[in-house]
């Protein structure tokens, strides 16, 4: 389709592994004129709240924290905003260890020997080895990116244990964070 929208389950689910197996094509979404831009599609973890109510995204979503796919950033963490049913906002929250770097939004790289850092309501957590000057064009590789060429398939694991999230891309530890 053309435009925003989402696949969700009715299930709750807590301590599991979810895998996705997922390629780019060579098309890009006219969705908020993504013509030209990096391909972005992400897993909501976490969802939370009315569907519909995220403040991020133009409401399409439910608050939730995104693990992001994205060309050059799959693995990143977003924090979704959202409004709960009594216009009370749901606010996600992450921890996770991060070293001194922050991106020009000033924003977390997560490090497993870093220090802890906790973000709430809005903010990304940097995968672990994101091109510090990454694009938001077509096809952007980083120098260390784990994600295959445009085409070929890849293999997103993201596990929920507890308080903790972990994401593997291609067999690649790229984040983690406690919720």
């Amino acid at each position: 389709g053309d435009g925003l929208g989402y696949l969700a389950t009715r299930e709750s689910f807590e301590n599991y592994r979810l895998m996705v197996d997922y390629r780019w094509g060579n098309l890009n979404t006219h969705w908020n004129d993504r013509i030209g831009h990096a391909r972005d599609s992400g897993v909501f973890l976490h969802a939370t709240g009315p569907d519909g109510s995220s403040q991020d995204g133009n409401g399409a979503f439910m608050a939730a924290i995104e693990c992001n796919l994205f060309e050059g950033a799959t693995g990143d963490f977003l924090l979704i905003r959202g409004d709960g049913s009594d216009g009370k906002l749901i606010a996600p929250h992450v921890t996770i260890m991060s070293d001194e770097r922050r991106d020009r939004d000033g924003f977390p790289w997560w490090s497993p020997s870093g220090k802890p850092v906790t973000l709430k309501t809005w903010g990304r957590v940097n995968w672990r080895n994101k091109d510090p000057n990454w694009k938001d064009v077509t096809g952007f590789r980083g120098a260390h990116d784990v994600e295959h060429k445009t085409g070929e398939w890849n293999q997103l694991q993201i596990t929920c244990r507890d308080e903790t999230i972990e994401v593997r891309l291609n067999g690649t530890l790229v984040n983690r964070a406690k919720s």
